[in-house]
């Protein structure tokens, strides 16, 4: 890799409208944007630099807000990023049963889950509430000698936490190079022995089985990819899904319920949602 391989993009003059500032990132997801940090009224996102189309992005960001918003472009160097991070991360609690920490973090062994994470660039910290609301659903299921798949893995959290929770064997997978780099290093640092990641995009499940299907991504990809969780995930299993805002539960809930699931529980957490189906036929 190059030292300048992604950019940081700076947002001015964001409105102080907490769900205005969710869909400006929804929108940056849905083009190329792997993580965020949110900062008084600036907004500043990371992506690779040959993903980012300066055109499209300021395109979409009108479309969102009629309020101009200034966008600031900037070279970042990997260890920036990572030393403007560990400025700005803190451990999260969930529920007193989870602990995700960094190693600069007191450990807290009292806590009976804890999680250790270095995001880099990749998604999944459980400071957004998709992560920490997807943690939660888990830790009522028993994954108890299962099998699961974590499509989409980010940092590997979700899987860290399968295992954890003693699953069989995860299978992760996420489209971003960088994100698979990050997730070895994840479940190295928390002595995982039963994850297996590879690169690549939802047809490399297509010969996979599973007890468990988690997927923390987004709307869009999470509506076109239905039909390949549904094949991959055995009858009786457990399809938990987040990464999309409460007004989109009913299109996820229909478009499952046609492939057979049924909707058994769901959580929000700053007009975001975590849903747990069942696959039933």
């Amino acid at each position: 890799m190059q030292q300048h391989d992604f950019l940081q993009v700076t947002l001015l003059n964001i409105p102080a409208d907490e769900d205005i500032r969710d869909i400006l990132m929804t929108v940056l997801l849905d083009h190329g944007f792997d993580s965020f940090w949110d900062e008084d009224e600036k907004l500043h996102g990371y992506i690779a630099f040959e993903k980012f189309d300066s055109c499209k992005v300021s395109e979409a960001i009108a479309k969102t807000t009629s309020q101009p918003i200034k966008m600031e472009v900037a070279a970042l160097e990997n260890k920036n990023w990572n030393e403007e991070w560990e400025k700005n991360f803190d451990a999260v609690e969930i529920d007193g049963q989870i602990y995700v920490y960094a190693p600069f973090h007191p450990a807290k062994p009292e806590i009976p889950f804890q999680i250790k994470i270095v995001p880099k660039m990749s998604f999944g910290t459980a400071h957004h509430a998709t992560t920490a609301s997807m943690l939660k659903l888990m830790l009522d299921i028993d994954f108890k000698n299962k099998t699961v798949i974590d499509a989409g893995t980010g940092t590997g959290i979700l899987a860290v936490f399968a295992e954890m929770k003693e699953a069989a064997s995860v299978f992760a997978y996420d489209n971003d190079e960088w994100s698979v780099a990050n997730s070895l290093e994840n479940i190295e640092r928390n002595s995982c022995k039963r994850i297996d990641i590879v690169l690549g995009e939802n047809e490399v499940i297509a010969e996979k089985k599973c007890q468990i299907l988690l997927a923390n991504i987004h709307k869009n990809v999470i509506l076109g990819d239905l039909p390949t969780y549904s094949s991959a995930l055995e009858n009786g299993g457990l399809m938990l899904l987040s990464g999309f805002y409460i007004d989109d539960l009913p299109d996820i809930s229909e478009a499952a319920e046609k492939l057979g699931f049924e909707i058994d529980n769901f959580l929000t957490k700053e007009n975001w949602v975590a849903a747990r189906f069942t696959k039933i036929k």
